[in-house]
C-alpha cells in the first residue's frame, strides 16, 4: 500500500510504513457477526509487545525483523 499521507500506528500514534519493506502492518478488526470492520495500522513491534507472551505469533510476527 503506497500512500502520500503517513499512517499512524494504533498503539503509539507515530507514523508507520505498510509497504513491503516497511515496519508496519494493516489490521482489519471485526466483531463476530458484524458486517463491518475497522481498518487500522500498527508497527509490528508495537503489536508484538502488546500481545500476551503466551499468545501464538503467526508468520508475520515470527519473521520480524526481515533480513
Amino acid at each position: 500500500m503506497s500512500t502520500t499521507n503517513p499512517l499512524s500506528c494504533a498503539f503509539c500514534m507515530e507514523p508507520t510504513d505498510v509497504d513491503v519493506s516497511g515496519d508496519g502492518i494493516t489490521l482489519d478488526v471485526a466483531r463476530a457477526g458484524s458486517r463491518s470492520a475497522q481498518r487500522m495500522w500498527a508497527h509490528i513491534n508495537c503489536l508484538d509487545s502488546a500481545l500476551h507472551p503466551e499468545m501464538p505469533r503467526g508468520e508475520v510476527l515470527e519473521q520480524w525483523p526481515y533480513g
